[in-house]
Order: structure tokens, then sequence, then C-alpha cells
């Protein structure tokens, strides 16, 4: 990673995931004052992956540490302005609910392809916030746990939803043990690693499991998630809990990396013993300016 100076592991104190692991069931008496409750999302962003002249949802789950004996309801406010997907081609529901006596609520978002011609390969974004959040009910800070990785985010900020156009491919494809090689000026992971690629969430998903800045004394494991978006392979978003510097607010400014977009490569459905994947490092410039990595991919 360029320019990491002073990095500081981001301290985050409240672990939110499900009422297995969570605070003990507190049932609302009516004291506000008394009563804490925390709510979380079960991911730190969403992929809605939307097959070929076909159709896509992704569910999105809204947890929360104390039950009630009413149910509750928060608003779904779209941001017409960041929002870059047709308004046309998705359906997002206007609240969540967590029913009475719940610790969760759902609500699915849906879409579909409307294009037509030569593949879409543009990742747009659905982005909202949620609304009626009480300051009696809600601490707007949370922290949950996503694959063994403690994320954080702020739900005063918007929520991601990233959509995309999918193409079938063969379960067998792109699966196995590889070596993988940085070859990126300022490499983030080793090279000549060996790595073993699985099917991920959905059956163009790829993931493996890697070391983030191994040669540093912030390394940690990392989860990486691809996905073979019809022809090209994208880069999921990954985001980290180091950063280099804060906001106005004093809070962190995460290194995020993310999907390189028309920098991403080809695939070959007929050939999956090596290819090239782009990303983009340090999204939001936390460390300094960001850059297009690569990392190579060679079939044992």
């Amino acid at each position: 990673m360029k320019k990491i100076l002073n990095i500081l592991i981001t301290v985050l104190a409240i672990n939110l995931s499900s009422c297995d692991d969570g605070p003990e069931p507190v049932i609302y008496t009516g004291d506000a004052s008394s009563e804490r409750t925390f709510l979380s999302l079960d991911k730190s962003s969403y992929d809605l992956e939307v097959a070929i002249n076909d159709v896509g949802d992704t569910e999105v789950i809204l947890y929360s540490s104390t039950a009630s004996s009413q149910d509750r309801t928060y608003t779904v406010n779209l941001d017409a302005e960041a929002t870059t997907a047709n308004t046309d081609a998705f359906t997002l529901p206007t609240s969540i609910t967590i029913a009475a006596d719940s610790y969760k609520g759902s609500m699915t978002i849906s879409a579909e392809d409307i294009t037509s011609g030569d593949v879409d390969e543009t990742v747009y974004q659905i982005v909202f916030t949620l609304g009626n959040l009480a300051s009696v009910d809600m601490d707007i800070k949370a922290t949950y746990d996503e694959d063994g990785v403690e994320m954080y985010h702020d739900y005063s900020e918007p929520i991601i939803v990233n959509m995309f156009e999918t193409c079938p491919v063969d379960g067998s494809f792109f699966v196995g043990t590889y070596i993988m090689d940085d070859t990126s000026e300022f490499p983030n992971y080793s090279s000549a690693q060996e790595v073993v690629v699985s099917v991920g969430a959905s059956s163009t998903d790829r993931v493996f499991e890697t070391t983030f800045l191994p040669t540093t004394s912030v390394a940690g494991p990392q989860t990486v998630n691809l996905s073979l978006v019809c022809g090209k392979v994208a880069f999921k978003t990954i985001e980290t809990t180091i950063y280099c510097s804060t906001d106005s607010n004093g809070d962190p400014i995460s290194i995020v990396l993310g999907n390189a977009d028309e920098n991403n490569l080809e695939y070959d459905v007929t050939d999956d013993s090596s290819f090239v994947v782009n990303y983009i490092d340090d999204v939001n410039g936390s460390c300094g300016a960001s850059s297009l990595q690569s990392l190579t991919f060679t079939k044992k």
C-alpha cells in the first residue's frame, strides 16, 4: 500500500450481529432513558445480480439488539442524485419493519434487465438511507461481523447496492488452486502465493483467502470476492479497518479496495488456466492517490 504513514487500526467497540451473540434481550418498558437499541445491517454493501434478459433480487436484513412490544418501521429513502441505476430497472421498498417481539426485519430489492443488444458491463449503484431513526431507538454508529471481519457502518450515511448484469458460468470454471502474483507497482499481497478459489454466494462469484499488506505491522487475513460479469472479472468492494486519515467529524476514512470498472479485464470461458484481475486501491484516497492494481492467477 502506497504512502502508508501512521496507519491506525480502527478500534470498534460494539459488536452487532444477531440476537444469538449480541446484547441480552430487552423488552421496552417505557423508560427510554435506560434502554438503548443498536441496529445493524447484515452486510456493509449489497450486490444485486441481474441475469441477462432476466431478473434478480437481493435481501437486506436489519438486526436489532432489543425486542419491542410493537412493530418498528423505518423508512427507506432513495438518494436519487447518488443513484446511477435506472429507476425503471429496480424496485426499492419504501420501508423496512422489525415486527413486534422480533430482533430482525428484512426487505427485498428486485430488478430486471431492461437493456437490449450487447451486455452492459457497467456496475450501477442504488443508494438509499434509513429514516425515522429516533435517537431513543438507535445508536447511529454500529459495528458487526462480516465473514469473520469486524465491520463498521454509520446508518446516517448512505447504504449502497451494486447492481450489475450477469451471464451463466459453469460451476467448475475458475475454481481450484492457483498461484497468485501481485504485479502492481506497490503490492498489497505477496507474490507466488498459493490460493484456493471456490464458488461464492452465487454461481458467478469466486472467493479466496489471502493476507492483506503481509509485510507490514497491520497485516491481516482477508477474504477476496470476485464476480464473473459477462466476460469480465469484477473485484467486489472491500472496506478494510485500516486508515491513514479522518474526516471533518473525526471519523476514520478507511482504505477501500474497489472495482476497476472500465479497466476490468476479459476472461475466456473455454480456458481458466490463467487470468488477470484489476482493482482500485484506496478508493477514498485515505492514504494518498488511488491507483490501479493487478493480480495475476495461474492454475497450478
